[in-house]
């Protein structure tokens, strides 16, 4: 799809955006809107279900801030396209950025801890890094035991 013919005449940064969320955009366009230097629309992008997985691994190569970067893992770390091989390197994005001990991407290990696409063991991995807190732990566990249960359903934990 030939994106430029959705996008008008003068465009700004705002045209991209609404963009990365029409229906009218396909695999194709959201691929070439995932090389769009405004990160807002990166994001964009990686948040629509419709990304496929080879377009999510390549916006997990590209230039965040370290904020953007923790909400880029933890939406892709959910994303229904992720497929093994993408979360597994979010789940190795996640340990890097655990060893730095001053970056906390708890939420992305939180939620690659629910996907039945990595073993436990894959996961638990994370609770050992130096940048691991004890809600990350407690997360990380919950999330496991979590994990087939419907959505809303209640745990026995005791909290």
């Amino acid at each position: 799809m030939d994106i430029e013919a959705l996008l008008p005449r003068p465009r700004s940064p705002r045209d991209y955006l609404a963009l990365a969320t029409d229906p009218r955009v396909d695999v194709d366009g959201l691929q070439a809107l995932a090389g769009n230097p405004y990160s807002f629309v990166r994001l964009a992008v990686a948040s629509n279900v419709r990304t496929d997985a080879a377009t999510l691994t390549g916006l997990l190569a590209g230039e965040f801030s370290r904020w953007e970067r923790n909400h880029l893992l933890r939406v892709v770390a959910g994303h229904p396209q992720a497929d093994r091989a993408v979360l597994l390197d979010v789940l190795n994005e996640v340990a890097s950025l655990l060893a730095q001990r001053d970056a906390r991407p708890y939420a992305a290990a939180i939620t690659l801890a629910g996907r039945p696409e990595l073993t436990p063991d894959e996961v638990r991995r994370l609770r050992r890094l130096p940048g691991a807190s004890r809600r990350l732990r407690r997360g990380v566990e919950q999330a496991i035991a979590n994990r087939g249960r419907p959505v809303g359903a209640a745990t026995h934990d005791s909290a």
